[in-house]
């Protein structure tokens, strides 16, 4: 039998991942992260120390359950539906940059990535405003090693959310994850 998936608390993880990606510009505009002002105070330091790890914490949870999802309707038969509903919900997003490496982005390659991953890290770029601050660019950097290959992947942390959260509903919504949890399924 399957896990119960706290559907809900998933869906929650990609909001906030959603919000991290798009308020952070915002947000150290307002803190003064990354300033002028900020040089010597550590706010940038702990900023990034805070938000690689809600990153981080919230990506491999994420990638975890959705892999574990996809395992159990694959099992069900249902992989032709996972494929129409993955291009639907890719439809017009980009899931990130391959830097290096020779693979396909997919919803369950990027899923792979977080979680074989063996160095994750976040980069922070300048504005134009006066004063000046940085602010997180909204890519994950993930870097590893299949078999003698390396690989990078920036993930792109707002649409990878967005997709996922899409892919879910509709997984959702056609009711294949009805019975997962079940122990009579």
């Amino acid at each position: 039998m399957s896990h119960a998936i706290d559907f809900d608390g998933l869906h929650e993880k990609l909001f906030l991942l959603r919000h991290l990606s798009l308020g952070s510009e915002a947000y150290c505009r307002q803190e003064g992260i990354g300033s002028d002002a900020d040089i010597g105070e550590g706010e940038a330091d702990a900023y990034w120390g805070w938000l690689k790890a809600l990153l981080g914490n919230y990506l491999i949870e994420c990638a975890v359950k959705l892999r574990m999802i996809q395992e159990f309707c694959t099992a069900s038969g249902f992989e032709e539906e996972l494929v129409n509903f993955e291009r639907s919900a890719l439809e017009g997003l980009e899931l990130g940059l391959i830097h290096e490496g020779d693979f396909a982005l997919s919803v369950r390659e990027t899923t792979n990535k977080i979680i074989h991953a063996t160095r994750a890290t976040i980069d922070f770029v300048p504005t134009v405003d006066t004063p000046a601050f940085r602010h997180w660019d909204g890519y994950y950097h993930l870097y590893g090693k299949k078999g003698t290959h390396n690989w990078h992947l920036s993930l792109a942390v707002y649409s990878w959310s967005k997709a996922v959260s899409a892919y879910l509903d509709e997984l959702q919504f056609s009711e294949l994850t009805l019975y997962m949890g079940q122990d009579w399924a």
